[in-house]
């Protein structure tokens, strides 16, 4: 968790990045749920980097939430709004 959203909280993710997902390459990957696909950008296998906005600002359902959870063990999620 990092505080207030300023120059630093980009900073603060890229070190969190850095302890969880060491030189893993930014890949977009595509995970199909019910029929629809969501387009995700990942670290590596494990990490999936979303903005609040790409996950919250659109109609997604509990099957979608599920089907992120049980893919990634690390969501690093950007820009929550207060």
């Amino acid at each position: 968790y990092y505080a207030p959203l300023d120059s630093g909280a980009e900073g603060f993710v890229a070190g969190v990045l850095e302890d969880i997902a060491p030189d893993e390459p930014r890949t977009a990957v595509t995970l199909a749920v019910q029929g629809r696909t969501l387009q995700l950008t990942t670290y590596g296998e494990e990490v999936l980097l979303t903005r609040f906005a790409e996950l919250c600002e659109q109609p997604l359902g509990a099957a979608d939430y599920l089907a992120i959870a049980e893919r990634f063990p690390f969501i690093v999620l950007k820009d929550v709004p207060e």
